[in-house]
């Protein structure tokens, strides 16, 4: 059978021209054809999603825009939409490269590992003997880590309720509906399609409710692209090798300088260059994968990535141009009074700053506010060996 002709290729029809607005009200059974009045819609040019098997792991470019592309987010709306995520990103078994948060979209560098691998945890195995080996794990003891596991995302009461009623079906012979009970849990890990559904849905509530709002946040389902990447080291020993996963990374990071919103994405706050800048363990072990050296080796590679940042904004930005001669002939570092003010502005949302006697004195005085696995208060904003003095910050939460 002859593959139908390409629409570009086709006459247009000539029995009528397209229904107007008004014509288009005046249907009895509701309009839900194509584009321009179109009865039959053409076909799709829509976005297609590619996605990894479930044994490999995989990174990806994820974006989604608000519905109508309105300017919904400020700060307390970013903040949210960074807490929820990194929640859902734990949960999921989902490892955040990088970000950027802008008002009215979203971008994410995200790797997803191997479901088998990420869940071979939660099942029984035998241990083979070696010493090398993990021990025997009991369907029981995989049931448990994965129980333990779920606290990441839900509250004591949940976990208590699912406990009662797995007990429940198999007191009365129904072990095989429990297990897809569970199954259906991890079905959810490692699952890019999930995550970002999840994610878009859980921070649609929040947001609706605490505006009062009813109806949908987000334009549509979410783009997403399959990136080529790999785990192995970068094949020079600085990392400076180009890769796709950096160019994306770049892209990302820069979203608030190609929008006129800074001159230099340290400024921004909502994206994992500057959150790396200021101390973010995770956003620093994302960026270093991206680089392709050691997750610790952020102080050591942290110019390399930002002469990067500023190489690719000097490709279309007259302004970062000059910056680019600045940057380089420091080599891309970044002074510590320099890194110091701008680790403050981004400690802003703390509830106290000084050295680390006084914020663990504050954190011991208020112990009730923080949660019970919160061991310390203090948070070193400018760490001993970076300036002469140190200073702590008090957050309600750690990153």
């Amino acid at each position: 059978m002859k593959s139908p002709e390409p629409l570009q290729n086709q006459q247009k029809p000539v029995a009528s021209k397209p229904l107007t607005p008004l014509q288009l009200a005046d249907c009895k059974t509701g309009f839900s054809g194509g584009a321009a009045g179109m009865i039959c819609a053409p076909p799709s040019g829509g976005h297609v999603r590619i996605v990894g098997d479930d044994r490999h792991s995989y990174c990806y470019h994820v974006m989604s825009r608000t519905a109508g592309g309105d300017y919904l987010f400020g700060d307390q709306e970013k903040e949210a939409f960074l807490r929820i995520m990194w929640r859902m990103a734990r949960f999921s078994g989902i490892k955040i490269l990088t970000y950027c948060l802008m008002d009215n979209h979203f971008h994410l560098l995200i790797r997803v590992p191997s479901r088998v691998k990420f869940n071979a945890k939660f099942e029984a195995y035998e241990s083979q003997g070696r010493p090398d080996e993990r021990p025997t794990q009991t369907k029981q003891q995989g049931e448990e880590r994965l129980i333990d596991h779920l606290r990441t995302l839900y509250s004591k009461a949940y976990i208590s309720q699912l406990r009662a009623e797995l007990a429940h079906m198999r007191a009365n012979g129904m072990e095989r509906y429990a297990d897809e009970q569970l199954t259906k849990y991890k079905e959810r890990f490692c699952n890019l399609e999930k995550f970002v559904k999840e994610l878009k849905e859980r921070y649609s509530r929040w947001y609706n409710k605490t505006h009062g709002r009813r109806g949908a946040l987000w334009m549509g389902r979410y783009k997403s692209v399959l990136v080529e990447s790999t785990n192995k080291p970068a094949e020079h020993e600085t990392g400076e090798d180009f890769t796709a996963l950096h160019a994306i990374a770049a892209y990302i990071d820069l979203n608030p300088v190609r929008a006129d919103l800074v001159s230099d994405p340290k400024d921004y706050r909502w994206c994992g260059y500057a959150a790396a800048l200021a101390g973010s363990k995770r956003c620093r072990y994302g960026l270093c994968e991206v680089m392709r050296v050691a997750q610790t080796s952020w102080k050591k590679n942290a110019h390399r990535y930002r002469l990067w940042l500023i190489e690719d904004a000097a490709i279309t930005n007259e302004n970062a141009k000059s910056q680019l001669e600045n940057e380089r002939a420091r080599e891309g570092k970044i002074s510590p009074a320099e890194l110091l003010r701008h680790k403050i502005k981004y400690f802003t949302d703390g509830v106290a700053i000084g050295g680390k006697a006084f914020i663990n004195n504050q954190f011991r005085t208020h112990r009730k506010k923080f949660g019970k696995k919160r061991k310390q208060g203090a948070k070193a904003i400018s760490p001993a060996g970076e300036m002469t003095i140190s200073i702590y910050s008090l957050r309600h939460f750690h990153q």
